[in-house]
């Protein structure tokens, strides 16, 4: 549905209710489901937005920045508030919550293109000549106490995101390893030994993750890469698959051998920059060099990637994520309830 509904506002400049039914026919879901989806996405618009979108991040770290100084500034210099259009369709002033891009703070999104930090000098360009806007650079600065980098370690390598490159420093080995000399069970052990746990705040052991997987099972499994920064401080994920993108595409391989996975999909925000979105080129460059780690009777012949990415949540729906305006049932906190959905019935929203 998510691309569906992209396709229709980049066509039409909005997704308007006729849009939304017309969403709701050709996939075979309610309405209702179309419009929820079109409503907890701050990337889509009911409504046409200016030639010029600017999306200022409200969250923490712009705002202990100075994000509410430039809001002001800006909503001055432009004559409109947050959520109005100028006359002349030229600009709408949207405030939005984190775009994950805590290291330039306080940063703003213009259309596509992440611009930050906000000074007065960037003030007076949006204004005066918005598509001279710079996007941000992505260079990594290091980390408070870093003593060894682990992960960043090949960020400062020159033509570091190449497949080359990454050849050259014993790239895809370790797959190689997994796929051609172990067997699934032998690639989670090795992981559980390795206490190798999860970033997502519960820091759950990986391998023991991974062992949940049922084995033998006729129904297909899917290997998700969550790259999707959806809290502050969570910028990470960017770096890694612009700056090394092969060490990702490594990790999935190995994941995808030790799951049972023939698919892999890449989850990105809808408002990360173009150049993450490149993943799908480097995913096709890795198929195409011929640099496949190996396969063995044991391994998945082939796994393929997508990169795919959906819209961030708007601060409302954020705050009701619980709340379902179509199902009634609730639980004790309140929560909307998931019921199992009779024969016949329409699919959830993705």
């Amino acid at each position: 549905m998510l691309p569906v509904l992209r396709l229709v506002q980049e066509r039409f400049g909005c997704i308007t209710t006729e849009a939304e039914d017309w969403v709701g026919r050709l996939l075979g879901v309610a309405p209702a489901h179309v419009h929820e989806a079109v409503t907890f996405y701050t990337l889509f618009h009911q409504e046409p937005v200016g030639t010029y979108h600017v999306q200022l991040c409200r969250s923490i770290a712009c705002a202990l920045r100075g994000a509410e100084g430039c809001l002001a500034a800006i909503s001055e210099r432009l004559g409109i508030r947050p959520g109005e259009t100028t006359p002349d369709g030229r600009y709408t002033l949207s405030t939005v919550e984190c775009l994950c891009a805590c290291e330039a703070a306080p940063m703003m999104q213009v259309n596509d293109r992440y611009v930050g930090p906000i000074t007065r000098e960037v003030i007076d360009t949006l204004v005066g000549r918005p598509e001279a806007l710079d996007e941000m650079p992505l260079s990594f600065q290091g980390a408070v106490g870093l003593v060894e980098p682990v992960l960043s370690k090949r960020f400062s390598f020159k033509d570091s995101e190449t497949i080359q490159t990454y050849l050259r420093d014993d790239g895809y080995q370790a797959a190689r390893k997994a796929v051609t000399e172990m067997a699934p069970e032998q690639v989670i052990a090795e992981v559980t030994k390795a206490n190798l746990r999860g970033l997502g705040g519960a820091g759950f052991p990986t391998g023991k993750k991974w062992s949940f997987i049922p084995k033998g099972s006729p129904k297909p499994t899917f290997l998700v890469v969550n790259a999707d920064e959806g809290e502050p401080g969570t910028i990470k994920d960017r770096y890694l698959i612009v700056k090394d993108p092969h060490r990702l595409l490594e990790g999935m391989i190995i994941a995808a051998h030790a799951t049972g996975c023939r698919k892999a999909y890449i989850y990105i925000r809808g408002s990360t920059p173009s150049r993450p979105r490149s993943s799908n080129g480097r995913l096709t460059t890795r198929s195409s060099t011929g640099s496949s780690a190996g396969r063995s009777s044991t391994a998945p012949t082939t796994s393929r990637s997508w990169c795919t990415g959906a819209p961030a949540p708007t601060s409302a729906a954020r705050r009701a994520r619980c709340s379902n305006p179509w199902k009634g049932r609730r639980d004790s906190r309140g929560c909307a309830r998931r019921t199992r959905r009779s024969r016949g019935s329409s699919p959830r929203r993705p």
